[in-house]
């Protein structure tokens, strides 16, 4: 079975052919209210990384780009100004 993983690099390639108006940032989203605090910082912690290296591919562009947060640890949120 071959797992198919989207990377920063893929993503920007994706999102050049395309050439949008505005795309929404990859995120690692996959947590409920059920996760622990280690894996709701591993998320956030993730999701600033990808939103670090898109705005770094993404300088030169005329494009908006939409961030959103889905991390249910509240500490999580506050501590990155999306709580």
């Amino acid at each position: 079975m071959h797992v198919f993983q989207l990377d920063v690099e893929l993503f920007m390639q994706i999102q050049e052919a395309f050439q949008p108006d505005f795309y929404q940032a990859l995120c690692d989203a996959d947590t409920d209210s059920n996760s622990s605090r280690k894996r709701c910082i591993k998320s956030m912690d993730r999701t600033l990384d990808f939103l670090d290296k898109i705005i770094d591919k993404h300088n030169e562009k005329e494009v908006n780009i939409l961030i959103s947060s889905f991390w249910y640890d509240w500490i999580a949120r506050v501590s990155t100004g999306f709580g």
